[in-house]
């Protein structure tokens, strides 16, 4: 059944493929349900990627609202049911000064990561533009309240919310339609910027981007379907659609462009 499949992706995703299918047959051989940790888009494809080669297995995708960029899976058999408490996501709105401060994204991402939480524990981080709230996994949403006083030099709660308080977020991914040479990595950004390729390169050459949120200073990575990529001081993309050759040769694509992003992660 797994008979090349390496080969529809790229090297360094081997390792969560080989994870993801330990785990979806020990689903279709036990009967036990599955809960991935948050999975961003791309991780997210892969693995929906991967049941469809199983009979008998079914899946739901949640990360707390509607569109999550990072969200947790829940594989079953298809005889049971999946519900939203089966995803174990808690809310958490961070209280601060609002009329004498202002917070960011990568801020608390990184006083979050700073606590020792992997990434992959934390969903999206909400802004109205003035509230904060971040979705994360309901296990380590005590030990965050408890531990996080401050964000910079901000003093600041952590309180749980119900998901029904949850704020309508400002940030929003608008799809372009564009033809590139390649899907190189600086070409992207080059083109989804509309800047030069020199300075794309310098952006990835000093560590400003990140692929699926892990820094690249690879020039030449070839960026794949539903690869999220993140540039210091610009905000984030996704390559969703690649729809084949222009007349002159180039190679039509879609990317979401993520407006009014507060975030530098």
């Amino acid at each position: 059944m797994f008979e090349n499949i390496y080969q529809h992706f790229k090297k360094n995703e081997v390792t969560f493929i080989d994870q993801m299918n330990e785990h979806l047959i020990e689903v279709e051989e036990s009967y036990t349900p599955f809960l991935t940790h948050f999975l961003n888009p791309r991780e997210l494809w892969i693995l929906e990627s991967l049941i469809n080669r199983y009979n008998g297995l079914k899946f739901r995708s949640f990360g707390g609202t509607i569109n999550a960029e990072s969200q947790r899976v829940v594989v079953v058999p298809d005889f049971m049911m999946i519900e939203v408490s089966d995803f174990h996501l808690t809310l958490l709105e961070i209280n601060y000064p609002v009329k004498f401060a202002t917070l960011s994204h990568s801020e608390i991402l990184g006083t979050l990561l700073s606590q020792g939480i992997e990434r992959f524990k934390i969903g999206d981080i909400l802004t109205d533009g003035t509230r904060f709230q971040v979705i994360v996994d309901e296990l380590i949403a005590e030990f965050l309240i408890n531990q996080v006083d401050r964000i910079s030099s901000l003093k600041v709660r952590l309180e749980k919310k119900d998901f029904s308080e949850l704020i309508t977020s400002t940030d929003e991914f608008v799809e372009q339609g564009l033809t590139v040479n390649s899907l190189r990595m600086d070409n992207l950004i080059s083109n989804v910027y509309n800047i030069s390729r020199e300075r794309s390169k310098a952006l990835i050459e000093r560590g400003s981007v990140k692929l699926n949120f892990q820094v690249t200073e690879k020039i030449s990575e070839e960026i794949n379907l539903l690869d999220l990529i993140s540039v210091r001081g610009f905000g984030r993309f996704k390559l969703t659609n690649i729809n084949g050759l222009s007349k002159k040769g180039k190679i039509k694509i879609v990317a979401a462009v993520l407006i009014k992003d507060r975030s530098s992660k």
